[in-house]
């Protein structure tokens, strides 16, 4: 239906799981197969989660080097939203710490998404990945991984099994976006969280639709 009312953009970007279902809109996965490969991908996260147990904190970037010292080593950025957002990923009493002596918010999550706790989804995610057919996509997709421009289907197979494991530099992507010219923006998923990013990293002279 969405294909029926919108053209093609000129590129694409996600949110995490978000490029999941960019990358399949432009035709690197069967939408099918896309589903099911979602399915999987959250049900290796959990299980990882379980082996290490840990949240996630939305920071003020500010507070980055002092939040990091108070949590320890296995503290690590998760994502990087906004200019007034970095998140944190960490165990569970690093966590806690964090939100209380920074000011943080705690995000409603299962685990230590997008750091090394991931590794083991990750694997068993691109070994699924593997037996699927993937194909090049019909535009570039913007990788929240490394913020580069992927066109192959081995190249999106690659970065959206790593993608769990690394953190979502969604910051970048957007401030690339708008280097390379975007002045639309089309926000197709539920709720407002991808729309209020964009707005707070975005001029106002860019258009933010959904």
């Amino acid at each position: 239906a969405i294909a029926a009312v919108l053209p093609d953009p000129d590129v694409v970007a996600g949110h995490s799981l978000g490029e999941l279902s960019a990358a399949a809109a432009m035709g690197a996965l069967d939408p099918v197969e896309a589903v099911h490969l979602a399915a999987l991908r959250g049900a290796v996260m959990q299980a990882a989660s379980e082996v290490r147990r840990g949240g996630l904190c939305a920071i003020a970037p500010a507070r980055k080097e002092e939040a990091l010292a108070l949590a320890g080593a296995e503290a690590f950025v998760a994502l990087d939203n906004a200019p007034d957002e970095l998140v944190l990923g960490a165990p569970e009493a690093a966590i806690a710490t964090i939100c209380r002596r920074v000011g943080g918010r705690r995000l409603d999550v299962a685990g230590p998404f997008h750091g090394p706790a991931m590794l083991p989804a990750a694997a068993e995610l691109r070994e699924a990945a593997s037996s699927l057919r993937w194909c090049s996509l019909r535009r570039p997709l913007l990788s929240g991984v490394d913020v580069e421009l992927l066109h192959t289907a081995a190249d999106a197979r690659d970065r959206l099994s790593r993608a769990v494991a690394s953190p979502v530099r969604f910051r970048e992507v957007l401030q690339r976006l708008e280097r390379e010219g975007a002045r639309t923006f089309v926000v197709v998923g539920p709720g407002a969280t991808v729309r209020s990013l964009l707005r707070r990293n975005l001029p106002a002279s860019i258009a933010v639709l959904t």
